[in-house]
């Protein structure tokens, strides 16, 4: 499985940047009647590193965390498929949840191949039931959304030239992600976001992880689209959701979004709004919705094994 890796910084835009975000973004309770699946072996320590990388992998039947906060576990445990849950569906909880670092652990005893994801987060819930005492409930909550429509302009954003289903399992093809994934970078001029043959159900949850709200698509768009977005995200960082399995960082310049030349160093980015309807052609609508959020009741710090 392969690696998410992160630089951290002290901000509430990178605390979402671990778990990104692909299709839903509700999660789903679990009847309490049904036993959750758990690992055979757990560890939990305080993590005394000081390069500020973020690590999450999940190789054959395990999940390994390195420099986690308890948001960023409990994001990763209740979102939907492979789209995080967002910081504005989790309400309440302690303050160091946010600033104290855990590495973590979780094993079965047996090893074995790559556990599906579905059932990997409700092991990782079980984790966090179990050694953080964390309790929660559900709750629906009228907050703030945007709908995605078609720009004014019309579309710019390309359908991939291969229509056919995909995994996102594939090799890197001239220069662009394994279809059905997508990459973000980072740099002097901004964030740089490309994805090749990916539905719009990705497109809305890399939005969704960028603007920390509700997307919900209006554009009525079907098939796989090949996506680059250059933008300046809020804060100087970027979350990388909505994407797919990660596969690096880089890319291309913005051809695949219709701009002749890439912008250049110099050239400030936009913000993600005004780049979402200049370089796609889609543009981001506020309105209010009901949304599903998870309230943590009480949570404890684990004691360390």
């Amino acid at each position: 499985m392969k690696l998410l890796q992160s630089r951290y910084r002290k901000n509430s835009t990178v605390t979402r940047l671990l778990l990104t975000c692909v299709i839903g973004i509700v999660a789903t309770p679990v009847s309490s009647q049904k036993a959750k699946p758990s690992f055979d072996v757990t560890s939990i320590k305080p993590n005394t590193s000081d390069d500020g990388r973020v690590r999450l992998s999940t190789p054959g039947g395990s999940f390994s965390a390195t420099n986690v906060t308890l948001r960023m576990l409990v994001q990763y445990a209740f979102r939907s498929g492979v789209t995080q849950l967002l910081e504005s569906q989790l309400i309440g909880g302690p303050s160091w949840m946010d600033s104290a670092r855990f590495d973590v652990q979780g094993r079965l005893e047996t090893g074995g191949p790559p556990l599906p994801a579905q059932q990997l987060q409700l092991m990782v819930q079980s984790l966090l039931e179990e050694r953080f005492r964390l309790k929660t409930h559900h709750e629906t909550r009228e907050m703030p959304i945007y709908n995605l429509i078609i720009a004014k302009d019309g579309l710019k954003m390309k359908l991939s030239s291969d229509q056919t289903p995909t995994d996102g399992t594939g090799s890197t093809v001239g220069g662009l992600p394994p279809r059905g994934t997508g990459r973000m970078s980072l740099g002097p001029a901004g964030a740089t976001m490309t994805a090749h043959a990916i539905p719009m159900a990705n497109v809305i949850g890399f939005l969704q992880g960028q603007t920390d709200r509700i997307v919900v698509d209006k554009t009525g768009l079907k098939g796989l689209y090949d996506v680059q977005l250059r933008f300046s995200p809020e804060g100087g960082d970027f979350v990388p959701g909505g994407l797919g399995p990660p596969v690096g960082v880089g890319g291309p310049g913005n051809s695949m979004t219709g701009r002749d030349t890439p912008l250049t160093a110099g050239e400030p980015n936009p913000s993600i709004f005004t780049a979402v309807q200049k370089q796609l052609g889609l543009r981001l609508e506020p309105s209010k919705g009901r949304v599903q959020v998870i309230v943590i009741d009480s949570v404890q710090k684990p004691s360390e094994n």
